[in-house]
């Protein structure tokens, strides 16, 4: 089964069934939101859990969403717990045939899952909607001056995952 949603294409496996569903609702909500949405974080979430590489297999960005990884392909990101107050979030990904890296810190916030990234100067909130050993989903926003960019990225411990 196929849901088209502007330009992306789910593809539904049976297992991912309910977590596709999940997200779409969720874009649907977050595109007519006048500002950064607050979800609920990833049940049971620990930065252990998700450290370690994840593939990108799919996402849903606004114009100015994750304006890193615009015309990004094999994104990729890396999760290591730094200390107590910090995880490294090294991220990278293929653009115009080069390798492009950008090195983030998440600094967390009082809620497990939900983070500030930072990357040089910006900063967005980031959270983390879904987690298990191989799938997640995360969810990064920002206003400024009443625009609001974001980007959801599924991501797969698997690169060949198939949606």
């Amino acid at each position: 089964m196929e849901i088209k949603l502007s330009s992306l294409i789910f593809r539904l496996n049976p297992m991912l069934t309910v977590k596709t569903i999940s997200l779409l609702l969720f874009i649907f909500t977050v595109s007519f939101a006048a500002a950064c949405s607050n979800p609920p974080t990833a049940t049971q979430y620990s930065v252990e859990k998700y450290e370690g590489k994840w593939f990108e297999v799919a996402k849903y960005q606004t114009v100015g969403g994750a304006y890193f990884e615009k015309n990004c392909t094999c994104t990729e990101i890396n999760i290591k717990k730094l200390d107590t107050n910090n995880v490294n979030a090294y991220q990278g990904c293929v653009k115009n045939g080069n390798k492009v890296m950008v090195n983030a810190t998440l600094v967390p916030t009082s809620t497990p899952g939900q983070y500030t990234e930072k990357i040089g100067l910006n900063s967005v909130g980031y959270w983390v909607l879904y987690l298990d050993e191989q799938n997640a989903v995360t969810y990064d926003c920002n206003s400024i001056a009443g625009i609001t960019n974001y980007c959801i990225h599924i991501l797969s411990k698997n690169p060949h995952e198939n949606l």
